[in-house]
């Protein structure tokens, strides 16, 4: 399940322990949230990960 975080934007989502975000500012093409989509703040911006495992 993936969620939008309302502070930042990114899309991100849980993969095992880790986490996984899209950049918003991508070069390929911006990470877009659909209708439906969860809001959930990311461990980013709660402050408890300097920066996710993956960041595509």
């Amino acid at each position: 399940m993936w969620f939008c975080c309302p502070t930042c934007g990114r899309l991100w989502t849980h993969q095992g322990p880790d986490v996984v975000a899209l950049d918003p500012k991508s070069a390929l093409g911006p990470a877009r949230v659909s209708d439906g989509t969860p809001s959930q703040m990311c461990s980013i911006c709660e402050g408890s990960r300097s920066a996710p495992v993956a960041e595509i």
